[in-house]
């Protein structure tokens, strides 16, 4: 089997006028099975429930909060938030109450308005019904300052029907603002268990925060749960993990799973629905019953891509949008146009091996929309194709080729085969938007050059990557292979596009 780079670089080479590859030079090779979660921990112990008129400025009595030994949690302002954290470290919110609606964070500076997502340069940029800022952020990847619109909430009635708003009380609350989060319960009062979770998950992308009720059908109850397996060897250390809100609503082990390909960005931040029971986005597959091995850790990964690959639906759309502003001829806003409905199927491809390995209907909830811009300039447009499309849609593709090249599951690697087919579209589809740009706007070569050349500084260190499982058979390669491929991608594969690109024959 050839290297994904070398199959994505002709197909690319192709777009920028030298010679093309089909995918079919892609084969199926044996891969070996890794390993899943951990067993689930029971919750069966119950508690009074919480007195209405508590204060957070007394001792919570023992057995109140529904855990034992709760402890007040306060947000970064020293504010009372309403969550306690149990004596083995579960978070639970047992109080509604207000929350601060300070956004931390330094002014943006003058010279810092050319980095990031490029949102603001004073908090006037930051429209919406939410308080917001224009705020300065440290990229540590890159070693520079750049402005976002940092927003924030008060109480739950300002987020969606399914959020609420949850301060910051984690870490001293150095994480942020107030922010509207999903949840599936307000208090423990709305659980049987008795007990609202909390559950925390960074992907090395962008954090994430949801609540739960927990139940005896959860898996852990807080990321130290998690035991490797015998198989996991030194190089497949899984020691980013975490114990999150799952598909079905329950607390699950959730690997480390850095996300490529085109997501919905919303002022810096991957913008998702949340998993709901139901079989609307959802592909019936041609399959005999999934076996129960390895079931639950499959069904939560797709879960979790059709997540994005329904995010994607709208990202797409929006940049038909932004193309038209630009003037696009109609051939760029057709190929986007049918890469959005391309992507509707991969949902549902996705949610279909959600609901295979899970045994229930799998599929998305409603979307909020909430903070969504459509910035039209040459420079955000530019920026947002590079970093979202040439990038990390290139790096897609080839995940979805290696996938592919390592699964033995005949129902996965049909989906994964369909996938990789259309993704190499979407890339090729990105490098011409970006070819026609540059030739629209030539004052943006410099501009488009600095873009590649940090993203592709970033892809090449492992940063896209993060953890996950490793069920190759099933699929799933694992990081290590993960970050080989990512690494021959940028080596074999975007520099080499990079450079012809920017040829002399290019620029002239």
């Amino acid at each position: 089997m050839q290297r994904p780079s070398s199959l994505i670089l002709a197909a690319l080479l192709g777009t920028l006028g030298c010679s093309g590859v089909s995918l079919s030079e892609t084969d199926s090779t044996e891969g070996t099975e890794g390993t899943d979660a951990t067993e689930g921990t029971d919750v069966t112990q119950t508690y009074p429930p919480l007195p209405t008129d508590v204060q957070c400025d007394t001792p919570l009595p023992e057995g109140f909060g529904q855990c034992a030994n709760p402890q007040w949690l306060t947000d970064g302002l020293n504010n009372c938030t309403g969550y306690v954290r149990c004596e083995d470290g579960a978070i639970n919110r047992v109080v509604v109450m207000p929350s601060d609606p300070t956004i931390p964070g330094l002014a943006c500076s003058p010279q810092d308005t050319g980095g990031g997502d490029g949102a603001c340069a004073v908090d006037a940029d930051c429209s919406g019904p939410e308080r917001a800022r224009c705020v300065e952020r440290y990229e540590p990847s890159v070693g520079f300052n750049y402005c976002t619109c940092q927003r924030s909430c008060t109480t739950d009635d300002q987020c969606p029907s399914n959020q609420v708003c949850s301060p910051d009380v984690l870490n001293g609350g150095e994480l942020g603002a107030s922010v509207c989060v999903p949840a599936g319960c307000s208090t423990g009062a709305d659980c049987e268990s008795g007990e609202c979770g909390l559950g925390v998950f960074s992907d090395d992308c962008e954090g994430h925060v949801d609540l739960a009720c927990r139940s005896e059908a959860d898996d852990c109850r807080v990321a130290a749960d998690y035991v490797p397996g015998p198989d996991e060897g030194t190089a497949m250390q899984y020691e980013n993990h975490a114990c999150v809100v799952g598909p079905n609503g329950t607390f699950v082990i959730q690997f480390d799973i850095c996300d490529v390909g085109r997501p919905l960005r919303v002022n810096g931040d991957n913008r998702t629905a949340s998993t709901a029971q139901g079989a609307g986005w959802t592909t019936t597959l041609d399959a005999t019953p999934a076996s129960t091995t390895h079931a639950a850790t499959l069904a939560d990964y797709w879960a979790h891509v059709g997540l994005m690959e329904h995010a994607s639906v709208a990202s797409f759309n929006r940049v038909s949008l932004q193309l038209m502003a630009l003037g696009a001829p109609a051939d760029l806003v057709r190929r986007t146009q049918e890469a959005a409905l391309d992507e509707v199927r991969h949902a549902e491809l996705a949610f279909g091996l959600a609901t295979h390995f899970s045994g229930s209907p799998v599929g998305p909830g409603p979307m909020s929309l909430a903070g969504v811009t459509l910035d039209t300039t040459p420079e955000q447009v530019l920026t947002d194709l590079i970093e979202e499309a040439c990038v990390r849609e290139t790096l897609g593709v080839a995940e979805a080729l290696l996938a592919a090249s390592v699964c033995q599951d005949p129902v996965v690697y049909g989906v994964l085969e369909q996938i990789a087919a259309d993704e190499l579209r979407h890339a090729q589809l990105a490098w011409a938007t970006l070819d026609w740009m540059l030739l629209m706007h030539p004052r943006l070569r410099s501009l488009a050059k600095e873009r590649f050349d940090r993203e592709l500084d970033r892809a090449a260190s492992g940063e896209f990557v993060g953890d996950g499982p490793a069920l190759p058979a099933l699929g799933l390669p694992g990081s290590p292979a993960r970050q080989a491929t990512h690494q021959d991608v940028v080596v074999n594969c975007l520099r080499p596009a990079v450079e012809a690109l920017f040829s002399e024959r290019r620029a002239a």
